[in-house]
């Protein structure tokens, strides 16, 4: 016991001293876990009521859509369906057209301006445009027109059908798209511009592919400028009608109504839908079928570019006309009668041998009495062989004998000249062929 009371008390274990911070230091701490705490209370909060103007963690369960509605991002060119959009141009913007970028664009038809010509030239405004069907009215009037009318300034459709025929005839033979357009103007008469293309094309069916290509770029080249939409449709459904009688002097009337119709539909002067319409089908029936099938074969549009035909291509006038002074002047040099026969072969152009005999006659006449007997006596050679028919002499001289007084005033001896190439002719000519110059002011130049 008493070593139990003299043992001294254990020893306490000895402990690292607290650290001693400097006051700065405990503060800064102190702040750190309180920022810490909003932080964390935050995040709670966020996660048990996202709000819709907080940006929600892309980890969220209700996360929002993708950037640019999965279009974006480098690299990307837009989400599927981006291509078929297209881009709005800037009014602007030089190549900006109302009529394909505007979308509230309005189109006009032609009838309120066609309105305002038809009250003018006292027609009724029913008539304006496409006309009903089976509503030709064969005697109804139209405004204008210089002479040939009902005595009140109108002219009839049977005077303009009386009219229109020599206009087609002689585009046939000169192929001047200009003078038609012209003839069409003088006469005044819009309304009655579909039994143009009907009649032109009855004209040109009784003819060879040469005519018939001509009569096709007629009214490709005359729609918009003396044609509408409305009158080319018209003179097809007249022709429809008119396709029975017309097959019985012309067998393959239907199959070239037909080609002139896809002819047509080709060149962009009557729409497609024209083909579909249910009237019209009912009009035409197999016509229709039948230029549906031309359309729809391969190739189909390149191929009625070339619908008539090889034999159908015709040379430009101007080019024409300075072929054959060219043969003309190799011939006076030359007197050479098989080179141009074989030359007047080769060319083609038997509607054109008028152009031929004229240039022929009025290059004699201003040259030596040498030329006017090589000119006689090629022409007589060709009438005699039938290269040159007796028509086409006589319409060739007759048109030289128009001329005369113009060719008068730089030679006055060209009358004198023309009558000698008369009576050197006077076989093909006959006897009946006046040499005497029409009277009245000069006729237009020579060519």
């Amino acid at each position: 016991g008493a070593d139990t009371a003299q043992r001294p008390p254990p020893a306490q274990p000895r402990c690292a001293p607290p650290p001693q911070f400097p006051p700065s230091a405990m503060a800064d701490a102190a702040v750190h876990e309180d920022v810490h705490a909003h932080k964390t209370r935050d995040k709670a909060a966020s996660r048990e009521a996202p709000t819709d103007d907080r940006r929600q963690s892309s980890y969220s369960k209700h996360r929002g859509g993708p950037k640019k509605g999965g279009g974006g991002g480098k690299g990307t060119w837009g989400k599927p369906g981006d291509e078929l959009k297209e881009d709005i141009i800037d009014p602007a913007d030089p190549i900006y057209d109302a009529a394909v970028d505007d979308p509230e664009y309005v189109l006009v038809s032609r009838s309120a301006r066609d309105a305002a010509v038809a009250a003018k030239a006292g027609v009724a405004t029913s008539m304006v445009g496409s006309p009903p069907r089976h509503g030709y009215m064969d005697g109804a009037r139209a405004g204008g027109g210089a002479g040939g009318g009902d005595g009140k300034g109108r002219m009839t459709l049977a005077s303009f059908k009386t009219r229109i025929i020599p206009v087609i005839e002689d585009y046939l033979n000169h192929e001047s798209v200009d003078e038609v357009a012209a003839s069409l103007e003088e006469l005044s008469a819009p309304f009655f511009h579909f039994e143009l293309v009907k009649r032109a094309i009855t004209i040109a069916m009784d003819k060879a592919d040469r005519e018939r290509e001509l009569v096709s770029k007629l009214i490709s080249n005359l729609y918009s400028r003396a044609l509408t939409t409305e009158q080319i449709g018209k003179a097809f459904e007249r022709l429809f009608e008119l396709a029975d009688d017309l097959k019985l002097d012309i067998p393959d009337a239907h199959n070239y109504i037909a080609a002139f119709l896809a002819r047509a539909v080709a060149d962009e002067v009557l729409p497609p839908a024209f083909l579909s319409d249910k009237l019209v089908e009912d009009l035409g029936g197999p016509i229709i079928e039948a230029a549906k099938l031309r359309l729809s074969m391969k190739h189909g549009m390149a191929r009625l570019e070339h619908v008539w035909g090889p034999g159908a291509e015709v040379m430009p006038v101007e080019e024409l006309k300075g072929s054959l002074d060219m043969l003309i002047k190799e011939y006076y040099d030359s007197s050479d009668i098989d080179e141009v026969s074989r030359s007047l072969r080769e060319l083609n152009v038997q509607h054109f041998h008028h152009e031929f005999v004229k240039r022929t006659l009025t290059s004699a006449i201003e040259r030596t009495d040498r030329e006017a007997d090589l000119a006689a006596k090629l022409l007589n050679h060709l009438v005699g062989a039938g290269m040159v028919t007796e028509v086409q002499a006589q319409k060739g001289f007759a048109r030289t004998r128009e001329v005369l007084p113009d060719l008068s005033l730089d030679n006055p001896s060209a009358p004198a000249s023309f009558a000698t190439l008369v009576e050197a002719c006077r076989t093909f000519l006959g006897a009946d062929f006046d040499a005497a110059p029409p009277t009245g002011p000069p006729a237009p130049a020579a060519e």
